[in-house]
């Protein structure tokens, strides 16, 4: 009986894992196509900001009709938030929190408002990126094709991380990335069924993009070579730098949101100053608008000065966040990477100019893990956009330093903060951050009014989770549909000040006898 058994869990876990792989490459097809018009009606937004730079170029009189379209832009941007508020920013935080339980979104209604806004804010000549948004349509594309396909409940949260990372795929054209980005930062667990929705949700969303837009790769920089062995000091000197400049971006990010503390953040015109000045930019400062995508093969390959690259980088840092934390749908996630670009080129004057097109792209990658402490995603995500292995090793050694050193620092990573403040925005908090952590093991007793009921069905408290059911030596999926039963050893997590709340409600027993009986019983 136990070989037969064990014959149909193999068989069921074959079952489940086929079905998730096909799911998933439905939700990636679905993610692929919304990835795909967005990118594209940002492309053709940014191609109009080039124009209107070129006609500010020729007349600065240009400047007053764009100041007052400007305005026009901000007030849609601010109406589309107070229309659907979890489609404003970049939209990370939102799937992660999401993805813990923490947050409902309606899929379609965020999805329209997201092209809309960021299609917006793009026009507007703002420092934003594509990529946070990406994530955050391929995540809610996989939310709404994952209803329509009837997927379990417990499988729902699989395929929204794996819309996520493949999101990240059709921004980037960088699927394996997309796939670990997904781990490393939605979901922060591993397990062989997400593996499977979300790397093949991400090959057919990256299939699609590839097949619109091409083989290219998003950054077109000089070839790439080892570097020798007397180039790793440099390197770790840009390694110490990009982990500063990770903590100031934090820094500027946190006195930037204090800056806008005072208006709330749905209010229709809350963004018009950063529009405005977006518009003053074409006159004085033209570099400092877009995300700067153009800058990173510039500076690869160009000798630039000093001067310039340290005047451009606190352009880009200070505008950007400007741009950002206004609250209009964009992300940063291409803003970093330029900023980072900008770095390794300023280090870059004290190597050999040989070596400028290698400081350039592992300074992307520093930067990027000092922001977002994601290492791997950061090392992976520049071998595949610039579809080189050469600068494997040295990606490693920068992006090691640059965690430490951020690190040692005391700056969050950036989508903790920014999720910590969505959360408190909304008036939620998170298990995991509410406080520490107990955890609480529970015996179901014969007589419980729990016998025969399902998880979901039970008022458990705010914040608690069944982490884990124990039933004569087999652990049975704790999820929503889980039926209870008498016997069951069950493993809650909860804030240890909701211990006591608990143990009233269940009429479980106090602390001194659950010293002594190991483990409460659920009358």
């Amino acid at each position: 009986m136990k070989i037969i058994r064990q014959q149909e869990t193999v068989r069921s876990d074959i079952r489940t894992e086929s079905a998730l792989l096909v799911q998933g490459v439905l939700v990636g097809v679905a993610a692929g196509i919304v990835g795909v018009a967005y990118r594209y009606g940002i492309e053709a937004a940014e191609s109009w900001v080039a124009y209107a730079t070129e006609l500010v170029a020729r007349s600065p009189w240009y400047a007053v009709p764009l100041a007052l379209a400007g305005v026009v832009l901000a007030w849609a941007a601010g109406f589309l938030i107070r229309y659907e508020p979890q489609a404003g920013g970049s939209g990370i935080p939102q799937v992660t929190a999401e993805a813990n339980g923490d947050l409902v979104t309606r899929p379609v209604r965020v999805i329209l408002t997201k092209c809309g806004g960021g299609a917006v804010s793009a026009l507007g000549g703002l420092s934003l990126g594509r990529e946070g948004p990406s994530i955050q349509l391929g995540a809610m594309a996989a939310k709404w094709a994952g209803a329509r396909l009837g997927a379990a409940t417990v499988h729902r949260r699989y395929l929204l991380t794996a819309g996520a990372g493949a999101g990240l795929a059709v921004a980037f054209n960088a699927p394996l990335a997309g796939v670990l980005f997904a781990l490393e930062e939605i979901h922060k667990q591993v397990s062989k069924k997400l593996v499977i929705a979300c790397f093949s949700a991400s090959i057919a969303a990256d299939a699609i993009a590839q097949y619109v837009f091409g083989l290219r790769p998003i950054f077109v920089l000089p070839p790439i070579s080892a570097p020798a062995l007397s180039a790793y000091g440099g390197l770790v000197l840009l390694g110490v730098v990009l982990g500063a400049g990770g903590a100031l971006y934090m820094y500027v990010m946190d006195r930037c949101y204090r800056l806008y503390a005072r208006w709330n953040p749905y209010i229709v015109w809350r963004a018009v100053p950063v529009f405005v000045l977006a518009a003053g930019l074409y006159l004085i400062a033209p570099e400092w608008l877009g995300s700067g995508h153009r800058w990173v093969e510039t500076v690869a390959t160009v000798p630039t000065g000093w001067a310039f690259l340290l005047w451009l980088f606190a352009g880009k840092l200070v505008f950007s966040l400007l741009s950002f934390t206004s609250g209009v749908p964009g992300g940063i996630f291409l803003p970093i990477l330029v900023q980072g670009a900008l770095l390794g080129a300023l280090v870059a004057q004290c190597v050999p100019a040989a070596e400028l097109p290698l400081f350039v792209v592992v300074g992307m990658a520093g930067y990027l893990c000092a922001v977002v402490r994601s290492p791997l995603t950061s090392m992976l995500l520049l071998v595949e956009m610039t579809q080189s292995l050469q600068c494997f090793l040295p990606l490693a050694v920068v992006c090691l330093v640059a965690y430490m050193v951020a690190n040692a620092c005391g700056k969050p990573p950036v989508y903790t903060y920014l999720l910590a403040n969505l959360l408190r925005r909304e008036r939620r908090t998170p298990l995991a951050r509410a406080e520490a952590e107990t955890e609480l093991t529970a015996v179901i007793e014969t007589d419980s009014e729990l016998v025969g009921r399902r998880i979901r069905d039970v008022a458990w408290g705010r914040f608690v989770l069944v982490r884990e059911i124990r039933r004569a030596g087999k652990s049975p999926v704790p999820n929503g549909d889980a039926v209870l039963r008498a016997g069951d050893e069950l493993v809650l997590v909860m804030p240890a000040a909701q211990v006591a709340a608990f143990r009233e409600a269940f009429g479980a027993p106090r602390e001194t006898d659950f010293d002594k009986r190991g483990s409460d019983c659920i009358q």
